[in-house]
């Protein structure tokens, strides 16, 4: 059996999906959101949570640098198309305002990392909590592409869907990383998506086709 990788969402349904989402959410009562972003801003002044980039830069972190590397060429492309001017001789008032009046907060279709809404996707009712829990203990709560372990997290690991189709929460699309590397994989997904299956392949004789579909192996490990 066969599953086939990637989800479009049609035009009519990404409205009624975002008004599904912000009801069952309830960081969209103002109250909510004042509370929990005072607990976040307390937890960092007492050292409760320790922020993971404090102390890199990067020179020395290669996850800065790649992120650094994004950054340039995505305003490297604004600047050639007219949309940024140069920030030479500028303060940073004058920087952002040219910014956000130029480009403005760049939402949906325009944002440069767009990618077909699959960000406000809903997940299938198989990815809860007990399953995510399972795919933590099968990777021995250690996140795949680093290597670094859930005691020296903040938070637990995320888990991670393979070829980034939400409805298909299986443990062979399914597995454990940290939240940086998480971030990081989001560009460059049919390069991730194959590191991801080797991997997953070779440590749990997972089956996947050349054009990176599941393969359903009943006598296989889980």
């Amino acid at each position: 059996m066969k599953f086939k990788k990637g989800h479009k969402v049609l035009k009519k349904h990404r409205k009624k999906l975002m008004v599904l989402m912000k009801n069952n959410n309830p960081m969209s009562n103002p109250n909510t959101r004042k509370k929990a972003t005072n607990t976040l801003i307390n937890s960092y002044k007492i050292g409760k949570i320790k922020p993971w980039n404090k102390g890199l830069t990067k020179e020395t972190d290669e996850r800065l640098n790649k992120a650094s590397v994004k950054q340039s060429e995505v305003r490297n492309r604004l600047l050639k198309e007219g949309k940024l001017e140069s920030r030479k001789g500028k303060t940073y008032g004058e920087i952002f305002k040219n910014d956000y009046t130029n480009i403005g907060f760049q939402k949906g279709e325009k944002h440069p990392l767009f990618n077909n809404w699959s960000s406000s996707l809903p997940y299938d009712k198989l990815f809860n909590n007990k399953f995510k829990r399972a795919i933590r203990k099968r990777d021995n709560y250690i996140c795949l592409k680093c290597g670094i372990h859930r005691e020296k997290l903040s938070r637990a690991l995320d888990v991670h869907h393979v070829n980034y189709n939400k409805l298909l929460s299986i443990p062979q699309n399914c597995c454990s990383l940290c939240r940086s590397c998480n971030i990081e994989i989001n560009k460059n997904r049919k390069h991730w998506t194959k590191f991801f299956q080797s991997l997953l392949a070779e440590k749990y004789d997972y089956q996947y086709s050349e054009n990176q579909e599941v393969i359903l192996n009943l006598g296989g490990k889980k």
